[in-house]
């Protein structure tokens, strides 16, 4: 009795000791098949968090800003600045620094000015020359500004750095609107033989006489003087230098000749 009961009860027990571990090794099996499919995309996974949570370190720190490039010029309302304002970044020891930022997250400045409405204040440091360049900016109001330009966005970067200043600038509201005959030249002059000197002047919207270099004293605005066609003038050619700056408030042409003899000849000016 005891035999036949041992004899039965002990194969189902055999069979459950055995199925187990081969479904085990089946099931481990599959899921060492798994692992080694995804171990890269673990390991890249733990290479993001690790250099995440590493402290930022820097090869030099950002210590002091510097104006490289602001060129006195006329600025206009809602007008871009024809040559913009442009800020380097000097490290501790003085040097400038090409890289202002990490891992191509740069460093960010922003310009404000006491009762200056202005359009795209913030710029960032481009990387590999290290210059930040307003070129963007728009001023909304007339008036005379220098401007605060601050460190507004550091990234992880736990550095300190001091705003500094530009010169003194005007924004004008008026823009150049016509032009006018100043100095005429003489009513008779010899073929070939300069004119006496002409001066064209600028006026404003406002009716406003338009001094100084407009719009900078290295580019100014220029006038173009040419003939006026006419039938009574045949083989005329208008000689000289052809194309004047303004400069000091006037545009003056000093060599201006005809060709040919001719009467009632006309000459016009553009700006």
């Amino acid at each position: 009795m005891y035999l036949s009961k041992i004899s039965v009860f002990r194969k189902p027990l055999d069979n459950l000791e055995i199925l187990p571990d081969l479904r085990t090794w089946k099931f481990d099996g599959f899921l060492l098949n798994i692992m080694l499919k995804i171990l890269p995309f673990l390991t890249l996974f733990q290479d993001t968090i690790s250099q995440t949570t590493k402290p930022v370190r820097y090869d030099s720190k950002p210590s002091q800003m510097v104006v490289v490039q602001q060129i006195p010029q006329k600025i206009f309302v809602g007008s871009y600045m024809r040559y913009s304002i442009q800020v380097a970044m000097l490290d501790e020891t003085g040097e400038s620094m090409t890289e202002v930022g990490y891992m191509g997250d740069p460093m960010k400045i922003s310009a404000s000015a006491i009762g200056a409405d202005i359009e795209n204040p913030e710029t960032h440091f481009i990387p590999g020359s290290g210059l930040a360049k307003f070129g963007k900016m728009v001023f909304n109001s007339p008036g005379n500004f220098n401007l605060k330009i601050e460190l507004t966005y550091k990234g992880m970067a736990n550095v300190t750095v001091d705003p500094v200043h530009t010169i003194r600038f005007e924004v004008t509201a008026d823009v150049p609107d016509r032009i006018e005959i100043g100095l005429q030249p003489d009513l008779t002059v010899e073929q070939l033989v300069p004119l006496s000197p002409v001066q064209i002047l600028i006026y404003d919207s406002n009716n406003n006489q338009m001094t100084g270099d407009i719009l900078t004293a290295n580019d100014p605005w220029r006038v173009c003087a040419s003939l006026v066609p006419s039938q009574m003038v045949v083989n005329q050619n208008l000689l000289g230098t052809l194309e004047a700056p303004f400069r000091d408030g006037v545009v003056t042409f000093t060599d201006l000749a005809l060709s040919t003899k001719a009467t009632d000849v006309i000459l016009k000016f553009e700006l």
